[in-house]
């Protein structure tokens, strides 16, 4: 008969909580080859090196660069100096300079006003037709002052009493209008200024050029330029 012993059995269960397997819905096989991946990555010299190359270029590429050093002219660079293809450098005392020598060698325009002529025209074909009216009644002092005041106020224009007579009694002819009407014409065609003081862009030495219209420009002298 086999000796029974109380020593073997426990009566009392130890306070220790049983470990509790985790659950894995992955198969042992995924997991170990994730797991090998990521072994095989980070103990890939490879890997750093491709992280430091990139941050290398980054800071070379978007880091600013130092500054350039200060140079007199005539002084001898301790190293060559390579600038960046989006350095640029601006020179303002030199394009001020080469601005203000480009301004002075251009010479200045002129637009001709055609309408000017086409409007005193006008006027020298209305006052001659005002005269011939006024020719065909009697002459006397006091209608050639009050013809001399209307000519005045409406042409601008101050006619001497003699003169006007004597236009009268020529009963002011078509043909000193048109005479009068292409003299004007090849003056304004030159150009006409109230004074030559009005040129303040050192025109007397450069000269200036009429603009005619687009497809005509002439270049003159001042003194080729007729003033009042």
């Amino acid at each position: 008969m086999t000796p029974f012993s109380f020593k073997k059995i426990k009566f009392f269960h130890s306070k220790e909580t049983p470990v509790r397997k985790a659950k894995n819905h992955s198969s042992p096989i995924e997991n170990k080859e994730a797991l090998s991946f990521w072994e095989k990555l980070t103990n890939n010299p490879f890997f750093y090196l491709i992280i430091f190359s990139a941050t290398i270029a980054y800071l070379i590429s978007y880091l600013p660069s130092k500054s350039l050093p200060q140079l007199l002219v005539g002084d001898i660079a301790s190293a060559d100096i390579t600038a960046p293809s989006d350095l640029t450098i601006i020179d303002e005392d030199t394009i001020k300079k080469r601005q203000q020598e480009a301004a002075e060698t251009v010479v200045p325009v002129y637009t001709l006003d055609q309408n000017v002529f086409l409007k005193t025209e006008d006027k020298i074909r209305d006052f001659f037709k005002a005269g011939r009216e006024f020719a065909q009644e009697e002459t006397t002092a006091k209608r050639i002052d009050e013809f001399t005041r209307t000519v005045s106020e409406t042409y601008g224009v101050k006619i001497p009493p003699k003169d006007l007579r004597f236009l009268t009694q020529l009963k002011f002819p078509a043909n000193m209008e048109e005479n009068l009407i292409n003299l004007i014409g090849k003056i304004s065609s030159k150009g006409i200024l109230l004074t030559k003081d009005l040129f303040l862009h050192d025109e007397r030495n450069k000269g200036l050029v009429i603009f005619i219209n687009i497809e005509k420009e002439i270049p003159y002298q001042v003194s080729g330029i007729q003033d009042v």
